[in-house]
Formats: structure tokens, sequence, C-alpha cells
């Protein structure tokens, strides 16, 4: 029978993707930093030994180097570490960007800190072998390899620090008129790497993400109807990822009798490269000129009877650090003046409270 683990010969910590003792961080939560515990098991005649990597790994703690003391895991106050990575797990200012090299088993962790943590945090480790052994990697400990944290303060993303810029949109179904708008990150070394949309119409495959309509120009009236000249509408092409689709619709009408066949108007989306389709979320504004009689569909079935409707849109766009804005389109009002293009309007604000 095997000699039970006793102690190490090695307790390294380092950052994961850098191989370095030190590393940025921003204090927002979402920040997630991945470090390697580089671990050689060995016996009580200092042979190495085999351990499951699963019972390694649940007998390693990350600690505070000066105190000893446990940091918190899966906490959600201070500074904080788990086993689990999220999206947000780029490292500001990197120094290198080499793995980090190591003997011994490895075992990864993620850090990450709230904006109450303090601004500096030396990192160490905690081992407990089979033998009932502490092995501390710690100013006090046998080894001394910490990895300091610095913690940046977070921000808010605000509309000065976006562009909002549009271009026209490929019809390649029906006759409306369309503009794509473009939510990007303006921050120098900052990009945005995903968005959360609330506020649009659900249920409907017909009129998928449409957050706002405005009708315009009474074209006939009839007992118990109206038709409208022009039908406005704004869409946001939430789902990820963002691919491209060549025929998504927008629109859904139909011509009361004698023709009732329903038609609808078709664009291309996420029409540009992978890397531009994932760092911006694309809405859509569009126009179309009712034909004589053609009548809108109300989302989730039957004939408009409102002439506007929003859903209240709002936007947050997340960078590759967890920072964080949140954004209003202007799903209220999407008629232009005469003689202007296309109207779609975000803010850093609810303007419609």
């Amino acid at each position: 029978m095997p000699n039970p683990w006793d102690s190490v010969s090695n307790l390294k910590l380092t950052v994961t993707d850098t191989g370095q003792p030190a590393c940025d961080i921003y204090a927002n939560g979402l920040n997630r930093i991945s470090v390697t515990v580089f671990i050689n098991p060995i016996d009580a005649d200092h042979n190495s030994v085999e351990v499951d990597p699963k019972h390694l790994a649940a007998n390693t703690w990350l600690i505070n180097y000066a105190t000893q003391a446990k940091l918190n895991r899966d906490g959600s106050s201070g500074w904080c570490y788990t086993d689990t990575p999220n999206q947000f797990g780029a490292i500001p200012n990197p120094s290198t960007t080499h793995e980090a090299k190591g003997d011994g088993y490895e075992v990864t962790f993620y850090i990450y800190c709230t904006p109450d943590a303090p601004s500096d945090q030396e990192i160490g480790v905690l081992v407990h072998t089979d033998t009932g052994k502490d092995v501390y990697n710690s100013d006090s400990g046998d080894w001394h390899t910490p990895v300091t944290f610095t913690a940046l303060p977070t921000f808010t993303y605000k509309k000065g620090d976006i562009t909002w810029d549009h271009e026209p949109a490929k019809v390649t179904s029906g006759w409306c008129l369309a503009h794509h708008f473009y939510l990007t990150c303006a921050k120098t070394g900052h990009h945005f790497v995903t968005f959360s949309v609330d506020g649009y119409c659900t249920g409907d495959p017909n009129l998928d993400g449409l957050m706002g309509w405005q009708l315009t120009g009474v074209a006939q009236d009839r007992p118990g109807m109206k038709t409208y000249q022009y039908f406005y509408g704004a869409y946001a092409w939430w789902r990820e990822p963002h691919t491209r689709k060549d025929n998504q619709r927008v629109s859904y009408f139909y011509a009361p009798d004698p023709y009732d066949d329903p038609f609808w108007d078709e664009l291309e989306i996420y029409n540009k490269s992978s890397i531009e389709n994932e760092r911006s979320l694309s809405c859509t504004w569009i126009c179309h000129q009712a034909q004589d009689a053609d009548i809108p569909y109300t989302p989730n079935g039957g004939e408009m009877t409102e002439d506007h409707h929003s859903y209240s849109p709002k936007i947050v766009a997340y960078d590759s650090y967890g920072n964080s804005g949140d954004f209003w389109p202007d799903a209220e009002n999407l008629v232009p003046d005469q003689g202007e293009g296309p109207k779609l309007d975000i803010y850093d604000y609810n303007p419609h409270p």
C-alpha cells in the first residue's frame, strides 16, 4: 500500500495567463482572473505520491498571504475566489501573455473582488494533507511565492463612451426602408463582449425583437378599421451569438378582402466580420409604406389597434472585464422630421420613466 500524502515539495501560485506574480483586476465582482496552484505531494520519506486531482483540489484553499486567513470562497464581498470561470476573464494591463509553468499537479481558481475590497491583496495557498498537516504558502509559512492583486476602480459606461453609428440595411424581401444601428464601445483598450436586452416583443416569430412601433398617416377609414400609410418599427437583435442571417423578418402585414394573404419585409442582419458582430449589438429602424389598404399585424396575432407602442427597451452592455453601462433606445419616437434620415436615438438614462 503506498504511503499517504504527508507534505509537498512544491507549492507555487501564479497568474495562469501571464505566469507573473502580480496582476490588476477590476473591482466589480465580475472580472475573474485565473490563478494556478502548482502542488507536488510527497510522503514522509519525501517521495512523490499520487493524489486524486479532485481530492487535491478539495483540500486546497486560497488565503490572505499575510494573515493565513482563508479568502471568501464563492463570496459576495471583498476578495473572493471560485472554481468557475465566466466570460469576463480578461486581464487589465497585462505585462506578458505566456502560460504559467511549474512542477506537480495544477489546481485552478478564479480571483474576483467587489468595490469594498482593499486596493491591494497578497494571496497565498493552504493545503491540508492526508496525514493532517497544514502546509502554507504564506508570509510565515514554508513557501513564499504569493500573487499580488491590485484592485482597479470599476466604472459605468455612458453615452460618451459608445458609438451609435448606422448604415442602410440590405432588404432581401419586401420594400421597406431600413437602417442598422450598432452599439459599440468607443473606450480605448476596451470592447463589449455581451449584451443583456429587456423590453421587446416575445412569443411572436414574425415580430421577434420588436422594441416599439409608430403608425402614421391614416390611409383609409373603414367601419371598425383604420389603415395607415406608414409603419415605423425598431428592433433589437438580442440573440447571442450574433450570427449573420439573410432573412430576418421585420414586419408582418395583410391586405383586407379580397386579398387576405400575409406578406412581410426581411433583412440581412449581422453581416460584418465575426469579431465586429460579437463586439456590437445591432438594432434596426424600419419604415414600411403601406400599399393601398395594408394592415400591420399586432404582435401575437390580430391587427394593430394602437397607433404607437413601446416595450420600454433597455440594453446593458458588458466589456471583457465585466464593466457595464445601461442604455435606453427610444422606441417611442421613431418618426423623423421631414427631410431627415432614420430616427432611433439612444440614451444613458431612461427618457420615458
